[in-house]
């Protein structure tokens, strides 16, 4: 039986040398293992490539492989076609440079995923942090999945993982989008028979 020995996590960066670092040590804690991280930087103006690579060399490990590349084609789309582009697990998850996971959020994806058997995409609760401290659930809604995608935007970017396969034959992302980008992808998905099953997780992530 297919089974799930590595995943990765690819996170598009751009100027967030002041932010990233929380988003980085949510990555570092992950219990699953091993992890494969692409940490594609953006055209940065500041100092965030630098920070990449530093967090590169501080946590490369056997069970921990970082790749840092860049991406000159302005925008977040491209940026996470070029970390897919370089992916070689089964499955990837796609993560924003403001955005921290709880440490035991990759082994319950696998788990899910596993328990699930194997799907094209898995979708997973989250929640909002809003600037005033506010905390928004953002559950993953049961039934047609097409309507809750468009209306609840049920696969936006953090709360799913996909197969590698699947995403590239749908051709990833649409680098011409700058906006709603995660809600086309899903439509796309979705159009071509992409198949969901909800995970289960111990905690969402923080969006």
């Amino acid at each position: 039986a297919e089974t799930i020995q590595q995943i990765t996590i690819i996170i598009p960066v751009h100027n967030r040398a002041g932010i990233v670092g929380k988003t980085l040590e949510s990555i570092r804690q992950q219990s699953f293992r091993p992890l494969s991280v692409i940490l594609v930087d953006n055209n940065s103006t500041d100092n965030t490539h630098e920070l990449l690579r530093q967090w590169k060399a501080a946590v490369e490990a056997p069970d921990m492989q970082v790749t840092v590349t860049s991406e000159s084609i302005p925008g977040a789309t491209a940026a996470r076609n070029r970390g897919l582009g370089l992916a070689t697990t089964p499955y990837v998850m796609f993560f924003d440079s403001d955005d921290v996971m709880p440490a035991g959020h990759v082994a319950d994806v696998v788990r899910g995923l596993r328990d699930n058997g194997l799907p094209d995409i898995g979708a997973f609760d989250a929640v909002i942090r809003t600037d005033s401290g506010a905390v928004m659930p953002k559950p993953f809604r049961r039934g047609d999945v097409m309507f809750n995608h468009l209306f609840h935007g049920v696969l936006s970017t953090q709360r799913m993982v996909v197969k590698t396969s699947v995403i590239r034959g749908c051709g990833g992302w649409n680098a011409s989008l700058r906006v709603w980008d995660d809600l086309e992808l899903g439509v796309r998905l979705l159009s071509r028979g992409a198949g969901v099953k909800r995970l289960e997780l111990t905690a969402p992530v923080t969006i």
